[in-house]
C-alpha cells in the first residue's frame, strides 16, 4: 500500500519537507518550489530504528569470510576461512554440508564486489561505479520520472573514508546499499538537496542482499542471520 500526498498552489519558495513516523528514521528534504514547476518526490521510504534478524540457520564452524551466491541465485554458499563451507537455500532456509568449495564458485568468492567495472541495477537504467573510495550512479538511459536525468549522467553517492566492504542496489533501483567500517547503509539516489543515507544494521561481518526476495543475509558467530529489507513507499 503506498501513501501519497500532494499540494498545490504554493507560492515560490524553498520549503522544509519531513516525513517522519514513530519507530522509524526521518526522511527531510529542503524542496525548492518555482512557477509553472511541478516536483515530485515519488520514492519516499522510512525505515525502521531497529532491524529485528531472523536466524535461518546455523553452522557447524566459525570463522565465516565470504557469503556468496550460486549462478542461478537460489542458494548462497557460506565460506569460512579453513574452507569449510555450506549451502543455504534463500527459498526454505534448509542447509547442506558441503565437502569442498564448487569450483564455479572459487573464483568469485576471491573477488570482491567493489573492484568489478559496475553494478548494473535491476531495472538495468542504471549503474553502481566505485572509484577512489568514491560510490557514483551512473545513468544508462534518459530517466523518465523525477529527478530528471540524462543517459550517462553521473552523481556522487559517497566520498568515504577506505573501500566499501559490499555495494548492491536495493530492489526498487531508487537506493543503493553499502557496507563500511562496521555499518551497513542505504542511501537514496536522489540528489535534489542532498542524500537521505540510512544506518540500517551494525555489522562488519560478510554478507549478501538479495533483490529478488528482499532479504540480507549475513553471520553472527555460527547463526546465518537473514533481515527482511521489503519496505513499502
Amino acid at each position: 500500500m503506498f501513501n501519497r500526498f500532494s499540494k498545490s498552489r504554493l507560492l515560490p519558495h524553498t520549503y522544509g519537507v519531513k516525513v517522519h513516523k514513530d519507530g522509524y528514521q526521518e526522511w527531510v528534504k529542503n524542496i525548492k518550489i518555482e512557477g509553472g514547476v511541478f516536483e515530485s518526490f515519488h520514492n519516499i521510504k522510512l525505515l525502521p530504528l531497529e532491524i529485528q534478524p531472523e536466524t535461518a540457520a546455523s553452522v557447524s564452524f566459525t570463522g565465516a569470510n565470504s557469503i556468496v551466491p550460486d549462478p542461478h541465485d537460489k542458494n548462497i554458499l557460506i565460506i569460512s576461512s579453513s574452507k569449510k563451507s555450506v549451502s543455504l537455500s534463500m527459498k526454505d532456509n534448509v542447509i547442506i554440508n558441503l565437502p569442498a568449495i564448487p569450483t564455479v564458485i572459487k573464483k568469485a568468492s576471491t573477488t570482491s564486489q567493489p573492484e568489478t567495472p559496475g553494478i548494473i541495477s535491476p531495472d538495468t537504467e542504471k549503474e553502481i561505479i566505485i572509484s577512489n573510495n568514491e560510490i557514483n550512479v551512473t545513468w544508462l538511459r534518459d530517466s523518465g520520472s523525477q529527478p530528471y536525468m540524462k543517459t550517462g549522467q553521473s552523481v556522487l553517492m559517497a566520498k568515504l573514508s577506505s573501500v566499501p566492504k559490499y555495494v548492491a542496489w536495493y530492489q526498487d533501483s531508487n537506493y543503493i546499499l553499502y557496507q563500511i567500517q562496521g555499518t551497513f547503509k542505504m542511501s537514496e539516489i536522489d540528489t535534489r538537496d542532498g542524500i537521505n543515507t540510512y544506518d540500517l544494521i551494525k555489522t562488519s561481518s560478510p554478507l549478501y542482499y538479495n533483490n529478488k526476495n528482499g532479504f540480507l543475509y549475513t553471520i553472527s558467530g555460527k547463526n546465518i542471520l537473514k533481515y527482511d529489507l521489503n519496505y513499502e513507499r
